[in-house]
């Protein structure tokens, strides 16, 4: 079920990119139609967004898709009065903008702390040692390290024969690798939410809205 939602989000993420190109390249009329159909696919996209069965994996693509959907709000408010002569609300235009914006940022904020509590605790890894003090030539340890990934099902194991003391130095140099791991794990995740770090673009300022029609 999760792997169908992400497939239908994804190829409707894409569709909606492609809408954009012909939003571009319309004239003024044609360009309000096409804005008014984008905001109801938007609305659509979100319910099922915010629906998942699991939110948290559809971070990647709200991410993009908040972008769109804002910039999309903002022009709306910016050249409402260009698209739309007839139907001016310059005043619900810049609400529903600033609302939405509201919206998106406490859904992004709880849903990626959810990712973060799920996702780094499947980054398992421990190190223990073995001593033995049973040999005529002294005592000697042997240390494992053992990294797992809950999510990917992966393990790994890394072990060291070393003279007894050592044991401290090389879990500390363990517990370098799996900080890096979560530090990689978390970056990768970073980049393919990196839109959602820049919504406030799209707020209104003090200013006057420009409009480049």
């Amino acid at each position: 079920l999760l792997k169908q939602e992400i497939r239908t989000l994804q190829n409707d993420l894409l569709g909606l990119k492609d809408s954009l190109t012909f939003v571009k390249n319309a004239g003024l009329h044609e360009k309000g139609n096409f804005m008014d159909s984008l905001i109801i696919v938007c609305e659509q996209m979100w319910a099922h967004i915010r629906g998942s069965s699991d939110p948290k994996r559809m971070l990647p693509i709200f991410a993009p898709f908040a972008y769109i959907y804002l910039g999309i709000l903002n022009e709306r408010y910016r050249c409402g009065s260009v698209l739309f002569p007839v139907d001016q609300n310059e005043a619900g235009w810049k609400n529903d903008l600033i609302s939405k914006h509201e919206t998106f940022t406490t859904w992004f904020a709880k849903t990626y702390q959810e990712w973060h509590d799920w996702r780094i605790p499947l980054l398992g890894f421990d190190c223990e040692r073995h001593e033995s003090c049973a040999s005529r030539f002294g005592c000697f340890c042997g240390s494992r390290a053992r990294f797992d990934d809950g999510l990917l099902g992966t393990h790994e194991v890394e072990q060291l024969a070393c003279p007894k003391g050592s044991w401290g130095a090389f879990c500390i140099e363990m517990q370098t690798k799996q900080n890096q791991r979560v530090a990689a794990v978390i970056a990768e995740m970073e980049s393919q939410i990196v839109y959602a770090r820049h919504l406030d673009v799209f707020l209104p300022t003090e200013t006057t809205p420009y409009c480049a029609y």
